[in-house]
């Protein structure tokens, strides 16, 4: 994107005269939505924290911010951004790239369709969802889009139901109306797994998958010299097989050595024994081609060096495109094994998969939400967690283990999700979870895990984390765990923005082994609109390498702001690939249903004054007026 970046000045005041329309959320009332827009304010977040409200009864509410400072290395609308600076551009973290909206094909087949069995047998509610997974499975990509649909109702799932095959969406008729009832474990059901150390299915295992059969991967260029952290552009050693529009993938290799780790940690933090046979990868699509240098539509995450054995790849998993929507997964209650000691009660698993969502899934007395591991490019949107009654357990007294995981995986993106559930890690990054978002959720006691093992560049914002006390168990807020073997919590420019809880403050970062703000938690942090614990600074201090800017902050969504800014400039430019021709515009407006699709020609600055014009005339006669505070909730300021 570096071309684009040239006309900063005329994008800039493109989004101030479009600042009205930028910063509306036309949502509805009730659900979800609810406690989203009354954490900052309405009280609904307070109920949730006590635990007052169910999944799928969450309060209606409004959220407005007062006008509040910009932060400095933002600004108004990322005038004063710069890539190699403490934060990245954290809006490719999605389906897609957020370039495309996942899709919603009409239905093919019903779950009716497979009641009928053998001999005239009328098969069990299990039996019809298992016949309809594994006949979509064996048809043919020629037959397009496939969507298996589940009525209304409440369906017994007594074994697993896992899509293999890409285009194809298991979807129901919404998580308060159709019920998928799970009366026994996967330890019941078959005994302790393979997959990890104490046959417990800590992290593994679900009871619906998207799982990939294996990736197809070509090489393309090696990379010929340095490039540093920040750059778009990669010199390689021929780029005959590249073109821009291709999505490539930059791969770095660790090959035995610390240096891959040291990078990540920005050469600052002690490295692991650990992982010096891991790589980590990064994807974008290809700019332009000029000679051997290519240029990237991203910028680097890190320093390229030779001796990361980099190389750009096509890779592309045999399951993409695929979906889960609509539903609730409901567990037979049964009090939580503890952690570690979990019996199976998962909801959703995504694994060696790309380009594929999760949205409007609720799960009751979970041990595990979504667990996601070793996929790219995946939106998890619209996700409930809570229990019936209280399953506490183990010495940690916690009803579960993650809410949502991300591991071994690239830009996921966790958005308008709900956890009244007490789990032992909320949301987060786990081995080699990177460049991924959490944002706009809202938890009964949350906390933002960062687990260790190369959890590297995540952003957390516009979260609210309710009664978030800190310490082991204690509660939530920053505090987060992983064995002290795997090295730090994360590596270098993690991002927290605006993050809240019930008390108004929070305490410093601590990972198990150590003491509240320990500096080895992670290097070159960012803390924007997060209020540390006045006590706790007083007696630890803070990092010298951390960012610290107390306060509500504007934006209040720093990846919603990246998103617009970045709609704007691939608004005003166009680049053939693989697939054809493709533009991305800015869209008139955002709804928290789902990204709004895009126009087919972005709309000129008349135009988008004539929609200012038309909204502030909606208004009533005195209403305050929107501020440009990027993406996210609506802000506004009285006069």
């Amino acid at each position: 994107m570096a071309c684009a970046l040239q006309g900063w000045s005329k994008v800039i005041a493109a989004l101030f005269v479009t600042a009205a329309t930028y910063n509306q959320l036309h949502v509805g009332q009730g659900g979800l939505v609810g406690a989203l827009l009354s954490a900052a304010g309405g009280g609904g977040a307070e109920q949730l924290a006590q635990g007052q409200l169910p999944a799928g009864q969450l309060p209606p509410g409004q959220r407005h911010l007062a006008a509040a400072p910009y932060y400095r290395l933002w600004g108004v609308a990322g005038e004063n951004f710069t890539e190699q600076g403490p934060f990245m551009d954290f809006s490719f973290a999605g389906y897609r790239h957020n370039n495309e909206v996942p899709p919603s094909p009409p239905a093919t087949r019903s779950l009716r369709d497979f009641r009928a069995g053998q001999a005239g047998r009328r098969r069990s509610d299990s039996e019809a969802l298992l016949a309809m997974v594994g006949w979509a499975n064996r048809q043919p990509l020629d037959a397009g889009w496939l969507v298996l649909s589940i009525p209304r109702g409440t369906f017994r799932l007594e074994a697993p139901l896992t899509i293999t095959r890409p285009r194809t969406v298991l979807r129901g008729a919404g998580s308060a109306r159709t019920k998928l009832y799970v009366p026994r474990s996967l330890m019941q059901l078959y005994g302790p797994t393979n997959e990890t150390n104490n046959g417990f299915y800590v992290w593994t295992g679900a009871f619906i998958s998207l799982e990939g059969t294996g990736i197809k991967r070509t090489h393309l260029a090696h990379v010929a010299a340095p490039a540093p952290r920040g750059s778009h552009k990669l010199r390689v050693d021929s780029a005959a097989a590249i073109r821009p529009g291709d999505m490539v993938t930059l791969e770095l290799f660790a090959n035995g050595g610390p240096q891959l780790q040291e990078e990540l940690l920005n050469h600052k933090l002690q490295a692991s024994k650990r992982f010096r046979d891991k790589s980590i990868r990064f994807s974008s699509r290809v700019w332009g081609v000029s000679g051997r240098v290519v240029t990237l539509e991203r910028a680097l995450p890190l320093d390229v060096a030779p001796e990361f054995g980099p190389v750009l790849t096509f890779r592309q998993p045999r399951l993409y495109d695929a979906g889960v929507e609509g539903l609730t997964l409901a567990f037979r209650w049964e009090a939580y094994g503890g952690h570690h000691l979990e019996h199976g009660w998962s909801g959703i698993e995504v694994s060696r998969a790309s380009d594929c969502w999760v949205r409007d899934v609720a799960f009751v007395n979970a041990d595990n939400g979504v667990l996601v591991d070793g996929a790219d490019r995946v939106t998890l949107r619209g996700l409930q967690l809570s229990v019936t009654r209280s399953r506490a357990g183990g010495p940690e007294g916690k009803e579960g283990h993650w809410g949502v995981r991300v591991g071994r995986s690239a830009d996921i993106r966790v958005t308008d999700f709900a956890i009244a559930q007490r789990t032992v890690h909320s949301v987060g990054a786990d081995t080699l979870g990177q460049l991924s978002v959490i944002e706009r959720g809202v938890m009964r006691q949350g906390n933002l895990e960062l687990h260790r093992a190369l959890a590297a560049q995540c952003l957390f914002t516009d979260i609210h984390l309710g009664n978030a006390s800190g310490g082991a168990y204690a509660g939530g807020g920053f505090y987060s765990g992983g064995p002290p073997a795997s090295g730090p919590n994360t590596g270098a420019w993690t991002v927290f923005w605006n993050i809240r809880s019930n008390s108004g403050v929070l305490p410093l970062p601590q990972h198990n082994k150590g003491r509240p703000g320990a500096c080895t938690f992670g290097p070159d942090l960012t803390f924007v609109g997060v209020n540390f614990d006045a006590v706790q600074l007083a007696r630890y201090g803070l990092c010298q390498d951390w960012y610290y800017q107390p306060g509500e902050i504007s934006p209040p969504n720093l990846f919603w702001s990246q998103l617009q800014l970045r709609r704007h400039l691939l608004a005003k430019l166009k680049v053939e690939g693989e697939r054809g021709a493709w533009t991305v515009t800015q869209p008139l407006h955002i709804t928290i249903v789902d990204d709004p699709p895009a126009p087919s020609a972005a709309p000129s600055q008349q135009q988008d004054q004539q929609q200012q014009q038309q909204q502030q005339q909606q208004r009533a006669p005195g209403a305050p007026q929107a501020q440009l505070l990027g993406g996210g909730l609506e802000a506004t300021a009285t006069a």
